[in-house]
């Protein structure tokens, strides 16, 4: 097994262990269920620290979510928007989201 593989087998064991099931609503209407993880009252670091504003951060398998631009999240009536891209390892996708 390569690396690749293994990082992308763990990342999927920890989305769904740590994360929890939401709806993803696309911009162009489309609703599919996945596991994501939701982190709240992130305090941004570097550069970013400059503004002391809390965020929250989504993450989701690129392979649930591969084209995730803007949408929305909804998690038990509680709605999230996608603000940013953070991150994009080819595994897992990190989003701002208010």
């Amino acid at each position: 097994m390569t690396f690749e593989a293994a990082d992308a087998r763990a990342a999927a064991k920890v989305i769904r262990l740590l994360g929890e099931s939401v709806e993803y609503h696309t911009s162009a209407g489309v609703v599919t269920s996945i596991y994501a993880v939701i982190d709240k009252d992130i305090q941004p670091t570097g550069y970013e620290s400059m503004v002391s504003e809390a965020r929250k951060e989504i993450s989701v398998l690129v392979s649930d979510a591969p084209h995730i631009k803007r949408g929305e999240f909804i998690v038990s009536d509680v709605k999230y928007t996608v603000r940013d891209i953070l991150e994009n390892d080819g595994v897992v996708i990190r989003v701002s989201a208010k």
